[in-house]
């Protein structure tokens, strides 16, 4: 999609593209660049193998919802790249780019407002060389174009024009913004300016020089809120004339690790590693690095994390757009009632000065309303690619592009789904009605019952109808939690069938090995948890019965060890250290072993090997003692069982004046 005047764009729906997606290019001389675009607004569905989004000039975005695949970089400018309007909106654009080498690059980059979640194989934010003619310099091409405009032309906002080769400049004023790069996280060939904004990046784990802040002139941090993780092997830093104060450290730890960022017992920031790192970075405003700590382990609080894993709902209308003014949008996080807001468009414009100025209205695909018994599920996959379920336990779906997985209404859309049986049933007939070419089965063994509808012309409904399994036979499936416990611990029978007639009912017994009668845990019930606490340290049987619906019943036996606990002393002191005349407190206690406890206390002087009794063995439990002298004194409590076993335990008092 090409254009050599300025284009203004407010809304697009799904593209696809062999090179690049949106792009403009200067006029054939080039000696005047006016392959502008300006983007107000709209929802973009973009998948390039080329850029996603480019212009051989400047390149503005105020405005709209973009989910971009791209083979290169997600959204590029030769000169100059601004995102989002100084004191916009929170969603004012908002950025997907889902794949690239690069994710937003150009000389000079300028973010204001909007979220950006950036995934790249190499640099995650770009502000250097490269260019929209696919010759960049990581795709295997050479630097041809000057940032901040070409020479003798005029500058691009934000007083940028004019400059040489080498002028470059990563500036972020606002918006939130999350990188996962696999090259360098921010990268300027200039300066690095975080002025505002809420910012979390990850870079690649090791080798080469990249880092997650990286800039070839100074790193400017005032006003921004900042998370890098990393390594840093260029030893890149904020400048020592920066204002905002941030906490760093070198230490190793790996991909997966939960990080906390704490001031004091305020949580900061959390999220979890996405790859191993040596470097990590912290900086908000108003908050001092010395009060900074960082932990590890535990879970991620979302709602301290980036702005993307909030628990935002789907969003309500403050505002509704018409057909001459804007609307708004406002979105609320559910768990903690943060809110940010997106502007809704107007109707649509655009100024492509007689060019071609059709506009793609968004393909939201054909409906798709799948029918099912009692006996099975669908889940649906949005393309031919069947390792991950894509909506499971379906009731609707739309037809899809088999690659992209995008909607599709073109006549080549598809429905990709697999029936998900219940015990006991297998499939009677999947029937399709609607405009389609064929229904195919493409089932393999690892994904069995899996069909594809072709060539979607209309609605669909999808019907699936089951039968019962004939050669089913009932099976009992039950399990116990454990063939071994302690005892005054519960072991839980977990009652499952398969097979037979209808519904199942289960009945749970259980008694002494060496016994004959059977005491009822749970008579005949569809329950299917039973918890049984045994009363004694000996062998049990446990009998589980399943019963379908024709009557007939499966029985399945366990047998359950129950063993005394060993027998511990966890007798305690009152104190450690008393005065000369003061009494102690000591309280016997024991757990384990076999029927009732008694205690005994002794006492000593540290010096001396003489003891004397404080109390004989008996079940009192609590004993004071008053020690006679300033000195320091053992203290042993012995703790027996009713089988004749002792446990000691021993304590040191120091005696003060």
């Amino acid at each position: 999609m090409e254009c050599q005047d300025t284009v203004l764009i407010q809304r697009v729906g799904n593209l696809a593209f062999d090179n690049d997606g949106i792009k403009s290019v200067p006029d054939a001389d080039d000696t005047v660049s006016t392959g502008s675009v300006t983007i107000n607004g709209g929802t973009f569905n973009i998948t390039a193998d080329g850029d996603g989004i480019s212009a051989e000039d400047t390149l503005k975005i105020t405005g709209g919802t973009f989910k971009i695949y791209t083979g290169d970089n997600g959204v590029h400018a030769d000169t100059q790249l601004d995102l989002g309007i100084s004191g916009g909106l929170a969603r004012d654009p908002e950025f997907y780019i889902y794949s690239s080498y690069e994710g937003l690059e150009s000389g000079t980059v300028n973010i204001y407002s909007g979220k950006y979640y950036v995934v790249s194989s190499d640099d995650g934010i770009n502000a250097a060389g490269g260019s929209s003619n696919g010759s960049d310099p990581g795709m295997g091409g050479g630097n041809t174009f000057n940032p901040g405009g070409r020479p003798g032309g005029p500058g691009g906002p934000g007083g940028q024009g004019g400059t040489s080769s080498g002028n470059y400049a990563l500036n972020i004023y606002g918006g939130a913004v999350y990188v996962n790069a696999l090259g360098d996280g921010l990268d300027s060939n200039g300066t690095l300016n975080l002025t505002g904004g809420n910012i979390s990046v990850f870079s690649m784990q090791s080798g080469g020089d990249n880092s997650p802040l990286d800039c070839d002139d100074t790193m400017t941090l005032n006003g921004a809120t900042v998370f890098a993780a990393g390594t840093n092997p260029m030893n890149e830093n904020p400048s020592t004339s920066t204002s905002q104060s941030y906490y760093k450290q070198s230490t190793s730890l790996s991909a997966g690790t939960v990080i906390t960022v704490k001031n004091g017992s305020t949580t900061l920031y959390s999220d979890k590693l996405l790859r191993n790192i040596n470097y990590l970075l912290y900086s908000e405003p108003n908050v001092s690095s010395s009060s900074i700590s960082v932990s590890t382990g535990g879970s991620v609080d979302s709602c301290k994390s980036n702005a993307f894993v909030h628990n935002w709902n789907s969003g309500t209308v403050v505002t509704a757009a018409t057909a001459t003014s804007s609307g708004k949008m406002k979105y609320t996080c559910s768990d903690c009632g943060a809110v940010e807001y997106k502007t809704i468009p107007a109707t649509v414009s655009q100024n492509c000065s007689g060019h071609d100025n059709t506009v793609i209205e968004e393909d939201t695909g054909y409906s798709v309303t799948f029918s099912t018994d009692s006996g099975a599920t669908v889940n649906v996959y949005n393309t031919q690619d069947y390792s991950s379920v894509s909506t499971a336990n379906a009731k609707t779906a739309v037809s899809r592009n088999s690659d992209t997985g995008l909607p599709d209404s073109t006549g080549e859309g598809q429905v990709n789904f697999s029936v998900v049986l219940k015990s006991g049933y297998e499939i009677d007939t999947v029937t399709v009605s609607g405009g389609y070419k064929n229904l195919k089965d493409v089932s393999t063994d690892d994904n069995p019952n899996t069909y594809r509808v072709k060539k979607v012309t209309s609605d669909l409904t999808i019907t699936v109808t089951t039968k019962k399994t004939a050669s089913a036979e009932l099976t009992n499936n039950s399990t116990l939690s454990s063939d071994a416990i302690n005892l005054g611990s519960t072991v839980t029978v977990n009652a499952a069938a398969n097979g037979g007639t209808g519904t199942y009912t289960y009945g749970v017994y259980y008694k002494k090995a060496t016994s004959t009668k059977w005491t009822t845990a749970q008579s005949y019930n569809t329950n299917t948890t039973v918890k049984i606490k045994p009363a004694a340290a000996t062998a049990y049987d446990i009998c589980v019965k399943v019963k379908d619906a024709n009557g007939t019943i499966e029985k399945k036996y366990f047998t359950l060890t129950v063993s005394n606990a060993a027998l511990t002393n966890k007798s305690r002191l009152s104190a450690t250290t008393v005065q000369k005349g003061s009494a102690i407190t000591v309280t016997a206690k024991a757990a384990g072993g076999t029927g009732s406890y008694t205690y005994g206390v002794y006492y000593k002087k540290a010096t001396s090997e003489k003891w004397t009794t404080a109390q004989s063995y008996s079940a009192n439990s609590t004993v004071k003692i008053t020690p006679a002298a300033a000195v320091k004194y053992d203290i042993c409590v012995k703790v027996k069982d009713s089988s004749g076993k002792i446990v000691k335990k021993y304590f040191t008092l120091t005696v003060t004046k």
